[in-house]
């Protein structure tokens, strides 16, 4: 019998936080995206390389969080495997 449990939920926990976290940066990188796209546009410029990669940081992050998901998908898996064990 596993009695360890905190060893499959701790780490999914922590991930679920950290997941959390990079979501909320992703939207912050949109939200700086978005502002250089309107400075540009004010200044009569047309897509800027700061807006570009802004995005590309966004989507980079938006990556990790797929990621961190499939992660957090996987712990809950085994847990739900050791609870069966018990």
């Amino acid at each position: 019998m596993i009695t360890e449990r905190h060893t499959a939920v701790g780490p999914v926990a922590d991930l679920e936080h950290l997941r959390e976290r990079l979501a909320g940066l992703a939207d912050e990188l949109a939200d700086a995206a978005m502002d250089a796209l309107r400075e540009a546009i004010a200044a009569g410029e047309r897509k800027p390389a700061r807006e570009r990669k802004l995005t590309q940081a966004r989507r980079s992050v938006e990556k990790a969080v797929h990621v961190i998901d499939g992660l957090v998908d996987d712990d809950r898996r085994v847990t739900e495997a050791i609870d069966d064990l018990e």
